[in-house]
């Protein structure tokens, strides 16, 4: 069975990190793999209706409090 994570930004961190990682080693194969695997996710939850905590958490920080 898969590794089981307590969050699905915990494993996006971690795919951020290493695509960091394979970018510094100029390990391009390794760098498109990645990055598909990244995009894959987010267009997944996307799809899913997920929210994005983040990019929530930043427009309300940019409206003027009510």
């Amino acid at each position: 069975m898969g590794q089981s994570w307590g969050n699905s930004g915990d494993y996006d961190t971690l795919l951020t990190a290493a695509l960091r990682g394979a970018t510094a080693d100029k390990d391009w194969e390794l760098v498109a793999m990645l990055a598909r695997r990244l995009e894959e996710r987010r267009a997944a939850r996307a799809l899913a209706g997920v929210v994005d905590l983040e990019s929530e958490r930043a427009k309300r920080a940019a409206k003027p409090p009510a």
